[in-house]
């Protein structure tokens, strides 16, 4: 990860270069840990219950 002199964040992920604002960057954060707790959950619990939020996550707000 650097910090441009523009403010943009560039993140290195394998082959790819993500270049976010700060927000956007956070937002991906807490999407990912989202992401990684459903690892967790039984696939048949999936549908029919919500994954928990992350601790400090908002429960609302841009998501992908």
């Amino acid at each position: 990860m650097t910090r441009c002199s523009c403010g943009h964040i560039h993140l290195a992920v394998g082959p790819v270069t993500l270049r976010l604002e700060e927000d956007v960057l956070r937002a991906l954060g807490h999407t990912l840990v989202e992401a990684i707790q459903q690892l967790g959950v039984p696939h048949e619990a999936e549908a029919s219950e919500p994954a928990p939020a992350a601790h400090g996550a908002p429960t609302s707000g841009w998501k992908q």
